[in-house]
């Protein structure tokens, strides 16, 4: 399936609140027009309808693998001979999405634990939907979701200060060993300076792939691949990859992204099965349920990885676990896992929004739909996620008290003095890629709220990425 097979595509607006039907409800709707019995269309996504997709997908002689997503809806809607928009298939509710009584409940996490690990526990787990990475032999061109070509805004991405000055002249040592430590922020040294090189390298490769400083890219991305980077120490004890190693995954797999046809396809089979093995980890790793800032992150890697690969189907499934967590929020835009994890929790509620905003980016490159808009239950959406970002930045102290719960030993700051890094590291490369994304916001998304430059060592420079200036 291809994802522009379908081109009735919509102008919307960042903050609308269009109201769509839910997926179960249509899959039955068209289930049962061509003839496989679904029940009666009650929007329950139950035995009956999984049934009735088993049996659609037999009869192309594919196999169905359970997860009902606006990929199944357009191909029930071929079947037919329908014509359904990919923004109508994008904006359908998803499956299994947190509503009414049951995101009352989950809303109210902070008022029934005495501290954030209890926010782990399988009585507070959301169900995750894992992406569904394929198979890759890396003999096609490599493709680029980026529109930031010759966007005089990916500069301001190439020096970094992590300590000191960095620009992508600086030759970083390759990091064979992640240096994985239990003990919470200990991040090596040498990690810490390809976090940032990394960075810069996305803005460069983006800005312009032809460039010298992009062949030096692309000559460190084989170095690292030659070699097995990141090949050791980079599993933490919950079994997982570690959060810095994975955002040196993101930078490096936006450059190889970015970089696109000027990799030749000698070059993918040396950087392709490296890559392929390191998201694979990724893709692995559990951080115990779907509402998580690294969930969030690993989601957009494999996606931008599966794309740049010629998967799009991935596209369309990370838009149903987007919006499973625009539903996931509380109605103040407050991210409820986050939330609660002590003197961070402000940092940590504003760097899943920072991924998120990501994640709609991607979404709208290659698809033309503008997710952003998404609103769950007429109440949750991304605009109020910001909203709740730029209160908590005016007013932290008290902000943090509202939902914070003790953290020992998996927290930065406290209750009574909250830390707020957060600020310059997530909040100004939303508020600069909004404010230019979205002029009519401009006023509201003010980049010079957060004082002093942007840092995007951790989340990189959204605006380079995903805008065209």
């Amino acid at each position: 399936m291809y994802i522009l097979r379908l081109i009735h595509i919509f102008p919307i607006l960042f903050f609308g609140t269009l109201a769509y039907g839910g997926t179960v409800d249509e899959a039955q709707r068209l289930l049962n027009k061509i003839g496989y019995n679904a029940g009666i269309v009650d929007g329950i996504y139950g035995s009956k309808t999984k049934s009735a997709l088993v049996s659609f997908y037999s009869d192309k002689s594919q196999k169905f693998d359970g997860r009902l997503s606006a990929n199944e809806i357009l191909d029930l809607a071929e079947q037919a001979q329908e014509t359904i928009s990919l923004q109508t298939a994008l904006m359908l509710e998803p499956v299994a999405a947190l509503k009414t009584n049951k995101h009352r409940r989950y809303s109210k996490m902070h008022i029934n634990v005495s501290n954030c690990m209890q926010g782990k526990s399988k009585a507070w787990q959301l169900e995750k939907f894992p992406l569904k990475l394929k198979e890759y032999d890396f003999v096609n061109e490599f493709r680029s979701p980026f529109t930031g070509l010759d966007n005089k805004l990916c500069k301001k991405g190439f020096i970094q200060t992590f300590g000191f000055p960095i620009s992508i002249e600086k030759t970083i040592p390759i990091v064979v060993d992640g240096g994985t430590s239990n003990k919470y922020g200990n991040v090596p040294i040498d990690v810490a300076n390809a976090t940032a090189w990394w960075s810069i390298a996305t803005s460069q490769a983006v800005y312009d792939p032809k460039s010298k400083a992009s062949k030096k890219v692309k000559d460190t991305i084989l170095k690292w691949a030659e070699e097995d980077a990141l090949s050791r120490n980079i599993i933490t004890s919950y079994k997982t990859v570690d959060f810095q190693i994975a955002v040196i995954l993101s930078h490096i797999v936006e450059s190889v992204a970015a970089l696109g046809p000027e990799i030749s396809e000698n070059e993918r089979k040396i950087i392709g099965p490296w890559l392929d093995d390191l998201i694979s980890k990724l893709a692995a790793s559990d951080w115990g349920g779907r509402q998580d800032n690294k969930q969030y992150l690993s989601d957009y890697i494999q996606s931008v990885w599966g794309y740049t690969n010629g998967d799009d189907d991935i596209i369309l499934d990370l838009a149903e676990n987007y919006k499973l967590a625009i539903h996931d929020m509380r109605n103040d835009g407050s991210i409820v896992y986050e939330s609660i994890r002590g003197g961070t929790s402000l940092t940590y509620q504003v760097h899943a929004l920072a991924r998120l905003t990501k994640q709609a980016a991607l979404i709208q490159a290659i698809t033309g739909v503008d997710i952003a808009q998404y609103s769950a239950e007429g109440e949750r959406s991304i605009a109020g996620g910001l909203k709740n970002a730029l209160q908590n930045h005016y007013d932290p102290l008290k902000r943090v008290k509202l939902y914070g719960k003790s953290c020992s030993g998996g927290s930065m700051g406290s209750l009574t003095k909250p830390h707020t890094g957060g600020d310059k590291m997530y909040l100004k490369p939303i508020l600069e890629f909004v404010s230019v994304a979205y002029p009519e916001l401009k006023a509201m998304s003010d980049p010079n709220q957060i004082r002093g430059n942007g840092d995007y060592h951790s989340v990189g420079n959204i605006q380079c990425l995903f805008t065209v200036n």
